[in-house]
């Protein structure tokens, strides 16, 4: 009888490994699965040439109309690959690295930038009716593109510090003439449309709340005043 157990034991035991196995050959397969399912139309791009510590793979997202144009727009999204997976596993997107603008009926391509290494934080269309309002109204224009960004020369002077700091510029809607701004930007507090021709632009730099207020048309900084000062630690 105590044979029998003994038996009945061994084989329990390798009926749990058994299982522990399929269970873990599963995991391996599904994440393989699913890395390859994130790759389709994404191109690995070295860590010097992507202006990351890190390889990374490239892939454009779905475009979008430019209400009042001729002109699409697409992000070219980044996905930095993670230190625990040496086998070629990218982690989560760490955001689009660059606009891509076809216009008209031949679909006249253009990037924003020239090279695909700086970070860009947020585009929005800019309108007579506000920021992004053209996506719920068909009878709007779009008249510029408000950007933010974060150049690869930020990327590597800021290093580990928890404090990005940014450049907030204004282009065409076919991605030309892309204009600087604001420099060194803590951080954005809020935006918004004036009125037809102007944007307000809320933002932190170092200790001070700063408002600026900017021509569209023009692309110009129209002032850039100090509102506040931020509290110091205590």
């Amino acid at each position: 009888m105590e044979k029998l157990f003994f038996v009945v034991s061994r084989i329990n035991s390798v009926l749990l490994l058994l299982i522990l196995l399929v269970g873990l050959v599963s995991l391996i397969w599904m994440n393989v699965n699913n890395n390859a399912w994130q790759r389709r139309g994404a191109v690995e791009v070295p860590a010097a040439d992507a202006g990351s510590a890190q390889s990374v793979m490239l892939s454009l997202g779905s475009l979008e109309d430019i209400p009042g144009t001729d002109v699409q727009m697409g992000r070219l999204l980044a996905q930095e690959k993670s230190g625990k997976f040496s086998s070629g596993h990218y982690g989560s997107g760490e955001g689009a690295r660059n606009l891509l603008f076809l216009s008209g009926k031949d679909k006249q391509a253009r990037w924003l930038f020239k090279e695909h290494k700086n970070r860009i934080l947020d585009v929005t269309q800019l309108s007579e009716q506000g920021t992004d309002t053209c996506k719920a109204d068909k009878n709007c224009v779009t008249r510029a593109l408000y950007i933010e960004f974060v150049t690869e020369a930020a990327q590597t002077r800021q290093g580990n510090s928890r404090t990005t700091l940014s450049n907030i510029g204004l282009s065409k809607v076919d991605g030309t003439g892309l204009t600087v701004l604001l420099e060194e930007v803590g951080s954005v507090l809020s935006y918004r449309m004036e009125d037809a021709d102007h944007l307000s632009v809320l933002y932190q730099k170092s200790a001070e709340i700063r408002q600026a207020r900017i021509s569209v048309v023009e692309m110009k900084l129209l002032s850039d005043r100090e509102v506040i000062k931020v509290p110091g630690a205590v």
